[in-house]
């Protein structure tokens, strides 16, 4: 990933979250559709997230998900998957993969990453999503409507189950 990429990535990232719409929570259980992004590091991960996206499955729900590979190697992800390559020195993701993840109606989209990079930015800045989750940062309080505070050596299982935990507890009328 180009130097230059990334900075244009993140300029327009913050011209973007401007332009969201203020929403009222989401009733979890009433909700249909869930997207589920991550950045790859390492087959735990993979393996926690598929397994949250099964027990989501299992409630009903219809799930999608992505993966960002940050490494120039190749790695076996059972999960849709873009990489590195797909960003240009203009700061533009070239992917349909990423396209029509963005492009999809999602209830919840949740970011199953600790901390908020230029590409899970992107992702939240253009995606079709009605509410949007995430770990708690200061650069994260502009793209996600719930944030949850989670130490980073929990792991993911840990990050996901705080994130379910207080996403069943929001209950709109």
């Amino acid at each position: 990933m180009s130097f230059i990429g990334k900075k244009i990535l993140q300029i327009r990232n913050k011209s973007n979250k401007q332009n969201r719409p203020k929403i009222d929570a989401l009733n979890f259980e009433q909700s249909k559709t869930v997207g589920l992004f991550y950045t790859w590091e390492h087959k735990a991960k993979m393996e926690a997230v598929d397994e949250f996206r099964e027990s989501l499955i299992a409630e009903g729900k219809e799930v999608n998900v992505l993966c960002f590979n940050p490494l120039k190697e190749d790695v076996n992800c059972i999960h849709s998957l873009f990489g590195i390559e797909s960003l240009s020195s203009l700061g533009k993701i070239k992917s349909n993969l990423v396209e029509e993840f963005n492009s999809r109606r999602f209830d919840y989209l949740i970011v199953l990453d600790f901390e908020l990079s230029e590409i899970s930015s992107h992702i939240m800045s253009n995606s079709n999503a009605i509410y949007r989750v995430g770990v708690h940062s200061e650069e994260a309080l502009d793209y996600f409507d719930l944030l949850v505070n989670v130490d980073q050596n929990a792991g993911t299982s840990q990050l996901i189950e705080q994130m379910i935990k207080y996403i069943k507890v929001i209950r709109h009328d």
